[in-house]
């Protein structure tokens, strides 16, 4: 357990390791989280392993990169047909090419060839990947394998002191957009073979043109599609989620159930306006919405034994 806010009345502890809390939103504009850069350390001294994606540089120390590719994960079968992994491993499938097809405005059944693919042996982009493969020299063809290549070599860098980050890049809404869902969708495969006991505990940091408000539709449904998923490995794994966004969107969509505010400020939400809601006066307050009751405090950031 880890303390965060106090204030009159009482405290405010997040129990991250229980699944009914296991979930934690923050709304910030900071590029440098306090609050996420104390729950990174005091959750590593807990002898725990922390994953952290962020559309920022996180670390300065690296010792080096560990390359995960999605296309060797998707060459092992799922563990039976019609159960929720397998279901939730063509998921990601079906949104990955949606989401290509999106970026070259293009109607997914003229872009993207049919696939089959040998469930007992192979995930479901294999089958994709054979029929990309055998489809005639196009320019259409060209496209589909230069995205291809990217889940060849999606890099996790191996920090000295954050353990394991994975940098959000790209200069447009669509290359940041698909830069995320690549590292999402290797975490969500990764979390499948993981061998190590120790809880794990990501961490994701949203900035810049990705969620400037409005977010449009489309883009919106990938994003809420990549956040969902990662949430609910936390009612599977022994896992935490954090999630940092300087708007509303997309916290209400990663299952949070503690939102810990620090900038009312917020372009898709006017927080003022909802009843009793506790204004924020200095830079140390924070308010804590938790069961729908919202409360003002103070950080005060320890450990709880």
């Amino acid at each position: 357990m880890v303390k965060i806010a106090e204030n009159e009345d009482g405290i405010f502890v997040w129990n991250h390791s229980i699944e009914a809390q296991a979930r934690l939103g923050i709304i910030t504009k900071e590029k440098d989280s306090l609050l996420i850069n104390f729950l990174k350390k005091k959750l590593r001294e807990k002898n725990e392993v922390n994953y952290h994606m962020s559309t920022s540089v996180t670390s300065d120390v690296i010792a080096f990169t560990d390359t995960l590719s999605i296309l060797h994960f998707e060459e092992f079968p799922s563990p039976g047909e019609n159960n929720p992994f397998s279901n939730d491993r063509m998921k990601w499938v079906q949104m990955y090419f949606s989401l290509i097809s999106m970026i070259h405005q293009k109607e997914r059944s003229e872009f993207v060839p049919l696939g089959s693919f040998r469930a007992h042996a192979e995930g479901p982009l294999i089958g994709y990947y054979r029929s990309i493969q055998n489809m005639e020299e196009s320019e259409d063809k060209s496209l589909l394998n230069t995205h291809l290549q990217k889940l060849e070599n999606v890099k996790w860098n191996i920090s000295v002191d954050e353990d394991f980050v994975y940098k959000i890049e790209g200069e447009t809404n669509e290359e940041l957009l698909e830069s995320f869902f690549i590292g999402a969708w290797a975490y969500w495969l990764y979390t499948a073979f993981i061998v190590d006991p120790r809880p794990i505990n990501l961490f994701v940091e949203l900035d810049g043109l990705m969620v400037n408000f409005p977010v449009l539709a489309e883009s919106r449904k990938f994003i809420t599609f990549i956040t969902d998923s990662l949430a609910r490995l936390t009612f599977q794994l022994n896992m935490s989620f954090t999630i940092k966004s300087p708007t509303l969107f997309p916290i209400p969509e990663s299952l949070v159930e503690h939102l810990v505010i620090q900038d009312i400020q917020t372009a898709d939400m006017m927080w003022s306006e909802i009843p009793l809601f506790p204004t924020i006066n200095s830079g140390e307050d924070i308010v804590w919405e938790y069961q729908k009751t919202f409360r003002k405090m103070k950080l005060a950031l320890a450990d709880i034994n």
